[in-house]
């Protein structure tokens, strides 16, 4: 194969993951050496880091590093649930003069920048891009990348906007539950129905899914996605933060402090996963604000009693899930948990009540098995040859129901949510009044009985009709999907065959051709800042390495001393040491390093090149 296969990626809130299908086996791409990305941008004066470089710097740094920009995507600035999140997040959010989406402000290289959530994971994806290149040892193009499955039309295509600024060609954008499902099946030959439930960081999906054979059916899906882990980490940073003010009689706002908020943010992440398998944890910062100290203990049962509200809602989207896949809740043979928050005890206890005491199936990694299934996809689209998948078919459901709206505003259904993918639906309509000589559809995505609570796609107008009495005109309306979930509608006038067809690109709420080209190229001089430092790297990494080559000739060991050559091989220890332990010191840094192991050896580096002609 002279190109590099496709790979599968996993867009977490809170940390993304990157797999490959190769010789028969799903590879987790490694990050420098870490197996997972942590969703993190951090900006600072000189430069920009990504994943857990960026992660470490949150609480110096925190009003320029960015979090959870998944549940930004496809959402308006005055939605309820993002100004609920505005509370927690430490970087300033504005809206976009142009239009009501939310833009992320920052400082970078002493410059104010305003970026859309798509740019922030366009980073994030050209992180991944770059590690599957050094992994790979090819350029690689074109990836799978999953999404909730409640994602709507809209932030679907917003996060293929993302991939695109990255550089990749988006083979298709799949569910979360119905990647997993793909790695399930890998290991699992036998026919059942089962119930994958993910909830992540940001983000709660089930999936109610049919195997048969080499067939994967989605029969029906659910979820929340305003629902997850960062959502328990913020109850218990609610609480930190009243229990410090009530025992200090402090009547500051530690939110007004974002360093301080941070950090107690930060810890509060900590105490959240640790409660996984402790009874109890302590939250303990030093001069939190104002010389005070921070310590809370919370027990396991404290936190449970706090986000109880919150775990509550994670049952009715799986009861619903089983109820519109028209099968028992008795029927489902395995139940799979993906995703962090699925290890919080609490959840298992309450999904396995659910379930009458059932076993749950916690045997796929809750943090690879979606980049695995995604990369399974990928394998399967690109014509991988492997007996193992390439009998593989998957088939997805429509998470929304589409529809038109008819007089009175009212929401008249062509496609039922849930409807298997790839999908074609026609309903006959005709007109309002008499001797209209125009049709025009509103195309609208969701569940509501009136439109005006539900998401408008586009309109689609159909002119020239022929004149007739109200009610006379036979008008088909027509909604196709395809297996990539690209919308399609189309307006036909029975008498006159006229006609007219568009697919839905929602441009009005993305960002555009035009701003992809600009954001494309804003992104590469990033990628210029990321070059530097590599070389500095590579040229610190090949002095360092020179010098090591000269002490170990026997010449220069006959001319100075064991000593002295004891007293560079320690400086050259530490200095190697420390780029171990610095893989993504700046240029400066380096060079700051290298002058400062020069200063130390000089008059033994000076008697090596006098004695021996050697140039350092």
């Amino acid at each position: 194969m002279n190109k590099a296969p496709a790979i599968g990626i996993d867009i977490g809130t809170c940390d993304c993951c990157a797999a490959v299908f190769q010789n028969g086996n799903v590879d987790i791409i490694p990050n420098n050496l870490e197996l997972i990305t942590p969703s993190y941008v951090s900006f600072t004066d000189k430069e920009r880091f990504i994943g857990k470089e960026a992660k470490n710097k949150i609480n110096r740094n925190s009003t320029n590093t960015i979090i959870d920009a998944k549940r930004l995507i496809g959402c308006r600035f005055l939605n309820e649930n993002i100004q609920e999140n505005m509370k927690f997040w430490p970087f300033k959010l504005i809206k976009d003069q142009n239009s009501d989406r939310p833009k992320i402000q920052v400082n970078f290289q002493k410059k104010e920048k305003q970026l859309y959530a798509e740019e922030i994971l366009g980073m994030i994806l050209q992180k991944i891009k770059k590690s599957a290149r050094e992994f790979l040892g090819k350029e690689v193009k074109e990836a799978v990348i999953t999404v909730p499955n409640f994602f709507n039309d809209l932030q679907r295509r917003c996060i293929k906007d993302a991939g695109i600024l990255a550089g990749f060609n988006i083979l298709r954008i799949i569910s979360d539950p119905s990647a997993a499902a793909l790695t399930y099946g890998l290991n699992h030959k036998e026919n059942k129905d089962i119930a994958i439930i993910d909830i992540g960081g940001g983000h709660l999906s089930v999936s109610v899914m049919g195997i048969e054979d080499d067939l994967y059916e989605v029969k029906s899906v659910n979820g929340n996605i305003h629902l997850g882990g960062e959502d328990f980490t913020n109850k218990l940073v609610d609480y930190c933060i009243k229990e410090f003010q009530n025992k200090n009689a402090i009547k500051i706002d530690i939110r007004e402090n974002p360093k301080a908020f941070q950090r107690i943010k930060t810890e509060c992440e900590k105490a959240k996963i640790a409660l996984s398998s402790a009874s109890k944890v302590n939250i303990d910062i030093e001069n939190i604000i104002e010389d005070k100290d921070l310590l809370v203990v919370v027990t396991r049962e404290k936190f449970e009693e706090l986000c109880m509200d919150l775990f509550k809602q994670c049952i009715p989207p799986i009861k619903k899930a089983i109820e519109e896949a028209k099968i028992n809740k008795n029927q489902i043979e395995d139940i799979v948990l993906i995703g962090g928050s699925t290890q919080i005890p609490k959840i298992q206890s309450m999904i396995k009540e659910y379930f009458g005491g059932k076993n749950l199936n916690t045997q796929l990694h809750y943090k690879e098995a979606v980049a695995c299934g995604a990369a399974i996809q990928a394998a399967v689209m690109t014509n991988t040859k492997d007996e193992n998948i390439e009998k593989f078919i998957l088939l997805d459901v429509t998470p929304f129901s589409l529809g038109i709206e008819t007089i009175g505003g009212v929401m008249n259904v062509i496609i039922p949510r849930n409807s298997t993918i790839p999908c074609k639906k026609t309903q006959i309509f005709s007109t309002d009044y008499d001797y209209q000589n125009s049709f025009i559809a509103e195309i609208y995505e969701g569940e509501r009985q009136l439109t005006k609570d539900n998401y408008k796609l586009g309109t689609l107008k159909l002119e020239g009709i022929t004149p007739m009495p109200k009610g006379k005109p036979e008008i088909e309306v027509t909604i196709n999907i395809d297996a990539n979930s690209i919308i399609c509608v189309e307006i036909l006038e029975r008498s006159t065959r006229r006609e007219n067809k568009m697919d839905i690109i929602n441009d009005r709420e993305r960002l555009g051709t035009l701003i992809i080209g600009e954001k494309i190229m804003e992104l590469e001089d990033f990628d210029k800042i990321e070059l530097e430092k590599e070389k500095a790297k590579i040229n610190f990494d090949i002095y360092c390495y020179g010098i090591k080559e000269i002490l170990n000739n026997q010449k220069i060991k006959n001319n100075i001393s064991g000593n002295e050559i004891s007293q560079i091989k320690n400086k050259l220890d530490e200095l190697l040491n420390w780029r171990n332990n610095y893989p993504i010191a700046t240029p400066e840094e380096y060079q700051s390093k290298k002058n400062e192991f020069i200063n130390n050896t000089y008059s033994i580096m000076k008697k090596i090149y006098e004695n021996n002609g050697e140039i350092i």
